[in-house]
């Protein structure tokens, strides 16, 4: 039994190390039907354009997300401009009506203190809201006494380029010191390239007290 053994482990010892047993050479070389194969041509073609048509989808979809990212910048910027636009003309175009609305009357000045025939150059401050401010613009006007209960109002803009007239008293006429324009108590131009006569304003009486609308 311990023979058998014996002998059975030299030959898988000699069968391992490629020696003859028996007079049978017992190297084992691995013939070609049992090399393994490579991949068929066709195979490799198929996996390499499939590698190719992933790459392209990834640039696809990268090409495509950006260009959807960018026409959302876009659009975006777009309709911001509209709606600072549409509240630019909203404001505009609503504005007067407001400043009408705002319009109220406030006291000028005392009648009798008014000679008559005479432009007067009276301040008017003229409250306004800017925001959550409250702002007081002083306007000058000019009170026209015309008899003993009626008052005209001109304002003292020229309508030539926007200088402040004045009272000449010497010349009796408003006189523009920026161009040569000229007026007449009653704001017609006399002179000069003004193309229209001075704005009237509205004015009423309450009581003793003269008051201008603005």
């Amino acid at each position: 039994m311990a023979m058998h053994e014996s002998v059975l482990r030299t030959a898988i010892v000699s069968n391992m190390n490629g020696s003859a047993i028996d007079g049978c050479n017992y190297n084992y070389t691995r013939t070609a039907a049992e090399e393994v194969p490579p991949p068929p041509i066709a195979l490799t073609i198929v996996a390499g354009q499939l590698e190719n048509l992933a790459g392209r989808m990834v640039d696809d979809d990268s090409e495509h997300g950006r260009r959807r990212f960018l026409g959302r910048i876009i659009a975006a910027v777009q309709g911001t401009i509209a709606a600072t636009v549409g509240v630019i003309l909203g404001g505009a175009a609503i504005s007067p009506a407001f400043r009408r609305r705002d319009e109220t009357w406030l006291p000028a000045a005392a009648l009798g203190e008014l000679p008559i025939g005479v432009p007067t150059p009276v301040v008017v401050g003229v409250s306004r809201r800017d925001g959550y401010m409250q702002i007081v613009d002083q306007r000058t006007i000019f009170l026209v006494r015309t008899d003993t209960s009626a008052v005209k109002a001109l304002d003292s803009t020229c309508t030539h380029l926007g200088c402040r007239v004045s009272w000449d008293g010497e010349r009796q006429e408003l006189r523009c010191p920026c161009h040569g324009g000229a007026y007449d108590r009653t704001g017609a131009v006399t002179a000069g390239p003004p193309p229209a006569p001075l704005a009237s304003i509205d004015t009423r009486l309450d009581g003793a007290q003269v008051l201008v609308r603005l």
